[in-house]
């Protein structure tokens, strides 16, 4: 089981990246699911737009009922693939210094940069995965309507991460997708650089 998780360790600096894991059955899904219905719903979108004989009216009549809803869809599916996209693919960057912890989630670009005082930190655990609701409609056993299984796929696109910290009163997560035989050594190095007590990792009572 290949780490992806890379150190660079400074004197007063820890930079940490977390790479996405790409797990087949997720990338499946993702081009079943989103991936196929968005070119689709693009291919009908401009074949109705260049080829329709109602092309030429469009601006006297722009509330075309079929390109409204092909808009739609278009848009519905550009914005859930985007976002399953971003998830499958993005990778974590955490960097300690001196003042401050920076969290940035990095996919070719910068996507999102988050700064928390060392001061405000504490209480760094790993708290595993994070706790959704069930579907009313899921039950015990042999998912037999599939919700089940779709339900964990949008729980994927939500959860922030495995491992948890208080800030000004707030619980923060980061980390996602991380082996369980690396959860220590980060950790561990984490609390190093936070100047945090170097308590074992723990797992929080779940009752």
């Amino acid at each position: 089981m290949n780490s992806k998780i890379k150190y660079t360790e400074e004197r007063n600096k820890l930079k940490i990246e977390i790479f996405p894991k790409l797990k087949k059955v997720i990338i499946f899904g993702y081009l079943f699911f989103y991936i196929f219905p968005f070119l689709i719903c693009s291919g009908m979108l401009l074949f109705i737009l260049f080829n329709s004989t109602q092309k030429i009216l469009l601006i006297k009549n722009p509330f075309n009922k079929e390109i409204l809803i092909l808009l739609f869809l278009l848009i519905g599916s550009l914005t859930i693939a985007f976002i399953f996209l971003r998830r499958i693919f993005e990778k974590e960057v955490i960097i300690i210094d001196s003042k401050e912890l920076i969290i940035k989630k990095v996919m070719v670009i910068t996507l999102s940069r988050k700064k928390y005082n060392l001061k405000h930190i504490k209480d760094l655990v790993f708290a595993g995965r994070e706790d959704f609701t069930d579907h009313y409609l899921n039950v015990k056993g042999f998912d037999y309507l599939g919700i089940g299984t779709g339900e964990k796929e949008v729980h994927f696109m939500l959860e922030d991460g495995n491992i948890q910290f208080e800030y000004l009163g707030t619980k923060i997560r980061f980390g996602r997708d991380i082996y369980f035989n690396e959860i220590d050594e980060l950790i561990m190095k984490l609390k190093k650089h936070l100047q945090l007590p170097l308590t074992p990792c723990h797992l929080p009572n779940k009752n």
